[in-house]
């Protein structure tokens, strides 16, 4: 069994949905958990009365765990630093971070607002920056951390009338490959992982879609949701990824329905021509090798990436 007895874990937006099944579960392990949530409201535009995190922090220890409760709203640099506060005051230190709050909005690109952009970024990516900014030095100090993002293949494969949610997921991709390069000689492991699950966020969108599949009952759309959309499973995932025995970092992993898988982003050979005969008359005419997907490489950094071309290119002159 993985355990994480002696760790000290904070998770974002832990008060519901998937993040408090993180929370339930790190600390179901032997973890020491922090527990933020301020009550953001699902669009990101206000603020709720009552943090829902009390109620988690309470569900674990009556159960024999250890948490404390952070009510701070990570949009803000402070309130992202004070997470890591409260882990180093009342536990010591910090060895796992989930960054897992967010917002959802429902508009599309022509309709979409400033406001609902804003509040979309600033809870995914700009919360995201600022806990993790303040977890790095702790971390490098120790030479140890494991950070999950939670991230989404909507921001790779799009998704209609959630142009500000995909948007900020995306900025999180570049983040965790960035900070992954970074971390590594420093004990640091960052990787991503997107989730899905029946929440209050996804209700409206998953039970249409769930119709969809079906037969269009509403008994069918349940088991369907029950069966590929389970709450508890994204979880076991982000256990994994943060476990003091996992070695990868900069990786994307999709966790839900039962199944865990590797995303990744590779490039394929392309087209290859010689500077006099490189035009974009050419590569029209090459199209269907700028199109192919293999042979493909997965490529570690900028580095790789140009290294990859100039074989390939030298391979293409030999």
């Amino acid at each position: 069994m993985l355990r994480f007895d002696g760790r000290v874990v904070a998770i974002t937006g832990a008060g519901r949905g998937m993040g408090r099944e993180h929370a339930l579960l790190f600390a179901s392990r032997g973890a020491a958990v922090v527990v933020n949530d301020a009550s953001i409201a699902m669009d990101g535009l206000s603020t709720e009365a009552v943090s829902p995190a009390d109620a988690v922090v309470e569900e674990i220890r009556s159960a024999g765990g250890t948490a404390v409760v952070n009510r701070a709203n990570i949009v803000d640099p402070e309130g992202g630093a004070s997470v890591i506060a409260d882990a180093i005051e009342h536990f010591g230190g910090i060895d796992v971070l989930v960054n897992n709050a967010g917002v959802v909005g429902h508009s599309s690109f022509e309709d979409c607002s400033i406001e609902e952009r804003d509040a979309n970024m600033a809870v995914h990516f700009h919360g995201a920056w600022n806990v993790t900014k303040e977890a790095w030095r702790h971390m490098k100090s120790r030479r140890f951390g494991r950070i999950v993002n939670i991230v989404s293949s909507t921001a790779y494969l799009g998704a209609q009338n959630r142009v500000a949610y995909t948007s900020a997921k995306g900025a999180l991709i570049g983040f965790t490959r960035t900070t992954a390069l970074e971390g590594e000689e420093h004990g640091i492991l960052v990787n991503g992982l997107g989730p899905a699950g029946h929440t209050r966020m996804t209700a409206a969108s998953f039970k249409d879609f769930g119709k969809a599949l079906t037969d269009g009952s509403e008994e069918a759309s349940r088991a369907w949701l029950d069966r590929y959309f389970n709450i508890r499973h994204p979880s076991v995932g982000v256990l994994a990824l943060a476990h003091e025995d996992c070695r990868v970092t900069g990786n994307f992993y999709n966790c839900h329905g039962g199944r865990m898988w590797r995303t990744f982003f590779g490039e394929g050979d392309g087209f290859i021509a010689s500077d006099a005969d490189f035009t974009p008359e050419a590569v029209m005419q090459n199209w269907d090798a700028v199109e192919k997907l293999e042979p493909y490489a997965v490529l570690k950094d900028p580095a790789d990436s140009m290294a990859h071309l100039m074989e390939l290119v030298s391979r293409a002159e030999a």
